[in-house]
């Protein structure tokens, strides 16, 4: 039963006797992001009086959206790419 475990311990010294310590490097320092996403908007229902007016509002609503959405999206094409620049360092 002895002779079984011999083979194992000996790999086993053998494997961790081969580790080599690396040395402790600097941390990364990735900027923070500063944009946040925007909240999608929650559109009032149309009603048969005001149809106009209403619909209007709505789509003055999404059409803010699509603004500060175009805009997240802007940003995070550029932080991305800065971001695994830093990291490829």
């Amino acid at each position: 039963m002895h002779r079984l475990l011999i083979l194992p311990m000996i790999l086993l010294t053998l494997g961790i006797s081969a580790c080599k310590s690396v040395p402790a490097s600097e941390p990364i320092q990735v900027p923070p992001l500063t944009v946040h996403r925007p909240e999608r908007p929650i559109l009032d229902a149309v009603g048969q009086d005001t149809a106009v007016k209403d619909l209007t509002e709505a789509l003055s609503q999404v059409m803010s959206y699509a603004d500060k959405l175009d805009l997240y999206i802007d940003s995070m094409e550029v932080y991305y790419p800065a971001v695994i620049a830093i990291l490829q360092k």
